[in-house]
């Protein structure tokens, strides 16, 4: 059976098996904790309930140990079996404990996930900030693969054309230090990334400062302006580009790739890597624990807390 205790002599497979150190954990659990008594009442009053307050086993693992099965559960993404075999658990037990604790982790993380003030940005972008100095975020979208939906209407929201396959698409907002400071709701497949950037609200956010995002979000500009954005030029018929713009596109690259990195960071938890194959209105939930998890990989610190 895998226990907080066990992994608390072994640091480096506690590392492994969550992507967090022992202090970071720690810090967590304090987190939610603090949360833990309001999320139970919430838990308790929602609508629908049958069984009676009071009713059942009372929990025989401590906190501690029912939230490490959760970034284990992100991390490596075993079936809900497999879970059960290292945690000496029911199936079924795994899959309430992750749907009642993922929430709360999904509120901690969530004060993890702030968009710092522009004299708040660390200078370890020298050349970013060299060449593009009044940045103050970088956007993009994400996808990854779900299963097929059995509802017809769901199938055709979910299918990507340009994927050719069901796909989540999930816009991802750092700063200029590779902080990620925001994550939108994750959308269907067949939605565009600029309509995901609509539908966001982080556009609105664009008014406070310059933006850096890929090609694929032509016609924001005429959403908040020109001046506001930092994008790379895009060919067209009869107007190729030209060595400026050429030179202008690769500069851009050099600076964009960073997103990229982050993105790959995040997808070290597999639940964001492999075919999800849980419930879509929970892939959120992933999405934003493993962000702020991720920020604590690449070092920062703020309380998870708060």
């Amino acid at each position: 059976m895998l226990t907080y205790a066990q992994l608390k002599q072994c640091p480096r497979v506690m590392r492994s098996m969550t992507g967090l150190t022992l202090a970071e954990f720690e810090q967590l659990h304090r987190g939610v904790a603090a949360q833990y008594d309001a999320g139970e009442e919430r838990r308790l009053a929602r609508p629908g309930r049958k069984r009676a307050r009071g009713a059942g086993r009372p929990f025989r693992d401590a906190l501690e140990q029912r939230i490490l099965l959760v970034p284990v559960w992100l991390r490596i993404y075993p079936t809900h079996e497999v879970m059960g075999m290292l945690f000496h658990l029911d199936q079924s037990t795994i899959g309430r404990r992750v749907a009642a604790l993922l929430p709360l982790l999904r509120q901690v993380a969530r004060q993890a996930l702030r968009d710092p003030p522009t004299e708040e940005r660390k200078r370890t972008w020298p050349d970013l900030l060299r060449d593009f100095p009044e940045v103050v975020r970088l956007l993009d979208a994400t996808e990854q693969r779900t299963r097929r939906p059995k509802d017809p209407d769901e199938q055709r929201r979910y299918y990507s054309g340009k994927r050719h396959t069901h796909m989540i698409k999930t816009q991802v907002t750092i700063t200029p230090d590779q902080q990620v400071c925001d994550v939108s709701h994750s959308v269907p497949g067949s939605v565009n990334d600029l309509t995901l950037l609509r539908q966001s609200g982080t556009v609105h956010r664009l008014l406070s400062g310059r933006a850096m995002m890929d090609a694929g979000y032509q016609g924001i500009a005429n959403d908040v302006g020109a001046e506001r954005i930092v994008q790379a030029h895009r060919a067209s018929r009869g107007h190729p580009l030209t060595d400026e713009q050429k030179a202008e596109n690769r500069l851009l690259a050099k600076s964009r790739v960073r997103i990229e990195h982050v993105m790959a960071d995040l997808k070290v938890y597999q639940v964001l890597s492999q075919v999800y194959r849980h419930a879509r209105d929970r892939y959120n939930d992933c999405f934003l624990t493993v962000a702020a998890l991720s920020n604590r990989r690449r070092g920062f610190v703020p309380s998870l807390a708060g």
